[in-house]
Parts: C-alpha cells; structure tokens; sequence
C-alpha cells in the first residue's frame, strides 16, 4: 500500500495516540504496535475465511526505530494466490515479487520515514511453531535484527502471535520469546507482559462507637404562654397569577417571531469515522490482476461516489465504480507493464474523502499473450 512520505507521517503521529508494547519477559526486546495495524491483523485472516475458505495470510511490517523500541505503524499485506495449498505458501514467482518489493522499500521515498523491521504469517493448524519454509524465506530475504510473528486466528476474532528473532543460521525448531502476544476484539485488552499487580485494595477500618451524650433532664419550671403572631396576608395568589401573566406574554411574543423567521432544516448529524477497513489488495489469476476489497467495509456504506485510479507506465485510468461493483468487493485488470498502482477513493455523506492504494508489482506478461476468457 503506497502514499506520500506527508501521509505515512501523518499517519505516524495518528497512530502515536493509541500503541500497544509488547516487551519480553526477560526485557531484551521491545515491539510497539499501532492498534489499527493489529486490528488489520486481526480481519485479515477473518476476511480471507469468508471467500474460498479458511487461508493463510502474510504481511509486512512498517515502522520506526527509537532506540531499543520498534515502533509498527502500517502492516503491508504479502500477496499470495494459494495455488500451492490453503496455508501460506510463495510460488517462485510471488517470492520473486515479495524480493522486489523489498527492495522498492528499501530505496523508495518512504525509506527515509518508514522501513521493514518484520513481517507474519497466519498458520491455520493452530501451530506457533515457525515452518522450515519460513524459515528459509526470512534468512534469505530478511536480516537478523527483523522479526517474525506466527499466529492462529480463533473463531471469536481473537489471535494470538508468537514472536521470532532467527539467527542467520537459524532453524525452524527456534525458541519464541516469551510471552505471547493475544488480541482481542476488545480493544481495550489488557498489558501481555506478565507483572504482579500493583492495585491497592482497601482495608476495612473498624467505626469507632459514638460517645455517649448525656442529656440534663430539665426541672420543672412554671409554663410561658407564648406571643399571638398577627394574621399575614396571604401573597401566593396575586405571585401566582403575576408569573402565569409572564408566562403567557412570552409564549405569544415567541410564536410571532417564529412565525417571522424562516424555517430552518435540521441538520444531519455526522457519521462517526468509519473503523473497519476497506482492505484493498490485488492479485494476479489467468493471466489478470484483480482489485479486491471488503464491499461490506463503513467506509463504503453510504458513499456518495467510489472512484478507482489504475496508474500503469505513467498514464492513470479512473473507474467510477457503480454500488454493484462496489458492493461485488473486486474488478479485473490487464496489465501491459511490471508495475500497477491503484487507488480507491471514497467520497461520504459528510463531506470527507477516504482514499486506501495498493501496488502489484510482478515481471511484465509475455509479449503476444491473450489472457483466457473469465
């Protein structure tokens, strides 16, 4: 997913407001997580669940360095058509494409804000364990200070990760750190590092018994006869009557003002920022690429106009996407060069602009080749 260095900073200083850190237990590592990157995460696999059965998904992770802390901000999706099998496995030529897609990070205009520090990948036996081909991947396209995270997706959106450092010389039988990091749909989830509480209960305290009060018992004492008050004369009625007069004149003087003013149209009340993400990804099959996203995303839901922008060997190719489409979640493309970036921009009800890209980035199809009918 490709933006301006001005955005991915933006973006940045957004996402400060509302981090996770996971650190390990014996304090060696560091790894502070955006929590709408770990809500990506989370829909992920989820999304993937719903289409053509339960798969394996992967993605990079982006950020910062401070220091010992590493900061994720943005979680690039790895793409993947699983014509190996349902769970994650790259075909030489997706890992030909992963290769190049590093190095258009590395070298690209994000590189001075933005960098790869990991990447995870989703198993759906449930297993935490790295494979050996993950292994082999990361020691052949990663370094060693990047990490990795293995994760299971449960069936109330819950998944936890086991994180990964491998040597480069590593295995795929390497220890995880501990401990594990769990997430929950709630995104208040509570701290993984596991530290004794520090809550203070309250002792009860024992009330101290009232004192006794001693009470004199008066002597007899010859009776007083009390003063005879003079008749007051009753104001309540004429206070009464004085406030309903007021009340009356108001109500009148107001009714003709309203009647002279006209009538102004209440005004909507604004939508709250759309939450779930739009999820746009492409990939190529027979010979097309094809654009997909979450047509059920809020983002989408009651969009005013849905744009596509296809940018391929400098020249752009704007789509206006009907709600059918929109709704349909993807859109085919034939793609004459190696590179092809698109972008969908969503237009609200209340005057805001939503806009997600994505990139594919592959070798160039061979000259003279039709694709087959879809």
């Amino acid at each position: 997913m490709a933006t301006s260095p001005r955005a991915a900073v933006s973006a940045a200083r957004y996402e400060r407001s509302e981090e996770r850190e996971w650190r390990a237990s014996d304090d060696s590592r560091r790894i502070s997580f955006a929590r709408r990157t770990l809500d990506q995460m989370r829909f992920e696999p989820a999304r993937m669940a719903t289409a053509e059965g339960p798969q394996g998904v992967a993605g990079l992770l982006l950020g910062t360095r401070l220091g010992d802390l590493l900061r994720i901000v943005r979680c690039q999706p790895i793409l993947c058509d699983h014509t190996l099998g349902p769970e994650f496995h790259l075909s030489d030529r997706e890992e030909a494409g992963l290769a190049a897609l590093l190095d258009e990070l590395k070298l690209g205009v994000e590189s001075q804000y933005l960098q790869v520090l990991g990447w995870f990948v989703t198993h759906l036996d449930g297993d935490l364990r790295m494979t050996a081909e993950e292994s082999q991947l990361h020691r052949k396209l990663f370094a060693d200070d990047q990490f990795v995270l293995v994760g299971r997706s449960g069936q109330l959106g819950e998944m936890q990760l086991a994180v990964y450092y491998p040597s480069g010389n590593g295995t795929a039988e390497e220890n995880p750190l501990s401990p594990l990091l769990s997430l929950a749909p709630d995104s208040a989830a509570p701290s993984d590092r596991n530290t004794a509480s520090s809550r203070r209960q309250r002792q009860d305290r024992p009330l101290a018994e009232p004192e006794a009060i001693e009470t004199a018992t008066p002597e007899a004492a010859a009776p007083v006869p009390l003063p005879v008050a003079a008749p007051r004369p009753n104001l309540l009625v004429p206070v009464l009557m004085t406030l309903a007069l007021l009340a009356a004149s108001g109500a009148v003087y107001w009714s003709w003002n309203r009647l002279d003013q006209p009538a102004v149209a209440a005004k909507p009340a604004v939508p709250p920022v759309p939450l779930e993400l739009v999820s746009l990804h492409a990939q190529e099959r027979n010979g097309r690429v094809f654009f997909a996203w979450n047509g059920k995303a809020d983002a989408l839901r009651g969009a005013l106009q849905v744009q596509m922008l296809i940018e391929q060997g400098g020249k752009t190719i704007r789509w206006d996407l009907t709600g059918q489409e929109v709704a349909s979640g993807r859109r085919a493309f034939r793609r004459g060069v190696q590179q092809v970036k698109a972008t969908m921009v969503i237009h609200r009800p209340d005057g805001s602009v939503v806009e997600e890209s994505t990139q594919y980035l592959a070798p160039p199809p061979a000259a003279g080749t039709e694709p087959p009918p879809e």
